[in-house]
């Protein structure tokens, strides 16, 4: 969703806009030099990417929510990922949740988009909640066992407020990582990794075990 967003964010503010700046200036030494005066000495001046005003940020929402079927469009971060976890939930009898907070646009529900996109990339009658709030309290409402996500505070909800092992997908450098996040039960650099951790937490089961103890994983995407 993120690159989809910024791209959206730079038809309508231009090429230095960021939406992961957060108030950090992240110089960008080989875009064009469109706005800087000539230099005598012919010398490039480094620009610099800037986050959006909270004005702007509310415009990008209104122009994504007229785009039809935006939530259909988006690409996999991870390409591959979506079948391989639809595989493993066949082998292992898992039981998945995708939770998402998506605000409507035009054409279908965002329900119905997310189930489209998912269906498209290998994962046959996917069960997709579009919900807001508290992610920890969904997690211990539905009495989830794992939950994966990517946004640090939904998964420090999740490890706070339920039962639920709580896996946050971290995609920035591991320098990085939050101290915050140690209160976790595991934070991963990719979902790929997030896959492999389900699948060691299933463990060999036969058949009758999986039958009797089945898996429960809620995504947020």
């Amino acid at each position: 969703m993120e690159s989809a967003l910024q791209q959206q964010a730079e038809c309508l503010y231009g090429p230095y806009v960021d939406l992961r700046a957060g108030g950090r200036l992240i110089p960008i030494d080989d875009a064009p030099d469109v706005d800087a005066e000539p230099s005598s000495l012919d010398v490039p001046v480094p620009r610099v990417k800037r986050p959006l005003t909270r004005t702007e940020l509310r415009g990008l929402w209104a122009h994504v929510r007229t785009i039809e079927n935006f939530w259909t469009t988006l690409n996999e971060i991870e390409n591959g990922s979506v079948q391989r976890l639809a595989t493993l939930a066949r082998q292992h009898d898992w039981e998945i949740m995708f939770v998402t907070r998506r605000p409507a646009t035009e054409g279908e529900t965002a329900q119905v988009q997310t189930q489209r996109w998912l269906n498209a990339r290998g994962f046959e009658l996917p069960s997709v909640f579009v919900i807001g709030g508290s992610r920890g309290n969904v997690a211990q409402a539905f009495a989830l066992d794992v939950v994966v996500d990517d946004d640090l505070d939904n998964a420090m909800d999740v490890a706070s407020l339920s039962n639920a092992r709580s896996i946050l997908v971290w995609r920035d450098h591991p320098a990085s990582i939050p101290p915050e996040a140690s209160r976790l039960a595991h934070v991963v650099l990719s979902f790929s990794e997030a896959i492999d951790l389900l699948e060691e937490m299933s463990g060999p089961l036969t058949r009758a075990q999986r039958l009797l103890k089945r898996v429960r994983n809620a995504l947020q995407i």
